[in-house]
């Protein structure tokens, strides 16, 4: 006698395997005779996403509500990083089905592809839904930053100073800060994250200090160039010495160098 398989189409059993999408469940979804063999275009095509994250294969969508997710996360996994961050982008946009999953593929693909207003449209949406808030503020400063929303990226970062253990979303916030005019307060961030590295104090207390400082470090360059060897701590100083000149391109390249040496 013949086994029926439960047959699923209802709203209700799509998105409990959509929950199941969102946690990282592939193998029961791809696995599950009533996700693969339902009457449900919307299930099957779930199915076939699972089946593209366990196997890296997946036939074309057969419904609509999933198709244009199913051709972003194709497009990425064929490492076609602008198609990818177009397609998701629109999705996450459109769509209020939200996992980390997809949103994670789609920044990867928005930042290779330079796509920095797409990746910041989208980031102002999730930046709103308190369970990612703290997840994507960083990544919204760093997209704001390159987008050349330089005011919004300073606000951003004065809303979400405190909850960014990323140390880039700090230096781009700095450079948006110099770019908007306030260029000590940026110099100063600049310096902190200077100190994070060396565990060694160069933020001044007071605007004499500061010049002092600047004065101090205005011939550093050539003395480090006359060096057959130097150290971290004469990269260091031929940093602070572009951060104090305004060369901040200059100082943050060897802040990454050294920030690399320290990891």
């Amino acid at each position: 006698m013949k086994t029926r398989v439960k047959t699923l189409t209802s709203l209700e059993s799509v998105l409990r395997a959509w929950e199941l999408y969102a946690a990282g469940e592939f193998e029961r979804i791809a696995a599950n005779p009533e996700y693969h063999d339902s009457p449900s275009e919307d299930l099957r095509d779930l199915c076939q996403l699972a089946l593209l994250e366990t196997s890296g294969y997946m036939d074309e969508s057969e419904g609509a509500l999933f198709a244009q997710l199913m051709r972003g996360m194709r497009d990425f996994r064929q490492g076609q990083m602008r198609a990818a961050a177009e397609t998701l982008g629109s999705w996450l946009l459109d769509k209020e089905y939200h996992t980390s999953h997809v949103l994670d593929r789609f920044l990867t693909a928005a930042f290779a592809a330079e796509l920095y207003r797409l990746a910041y449209d989208v980031l102002c949406k999730f930046v709103r839904i308190p369970a990612f808030r703290e997840r994507v503020a960083g990544d919204l400063i760093r997209a704001a930053h390159h987008a050349g929303l330089h005011r919004e990226a300073v606000q951003l970062y004065r809303d979400f100073a405190n909850h960014l253990p990323d140390m880039n979303a700090h230096q781009k916030a700095a450079l948006s800060m110099i770019h908007t005019g306030h260029a000590r307060e940026g110099e100063k961030l600049l310096l902190r994250l200077f100190e994070r590295v060396t565990g060694k104090r160069y933020a001044p207390p007071s605007e004499a200090e500061f010049d002092e400082l600047r004065k101090r470090y205005s011939g550093i360059e050539k003395q480090v160039q006359a060096k057959t060897r130097p150290t971290a701590d004469d990269l260091m100083d031929v940093g602070l010495s572009h951060l104090f000149h305004g060369r901040y391109d200059a100082a943050l390249h060897i802040f990454e160098s050294l920030r690399r040496r320290a990891a």
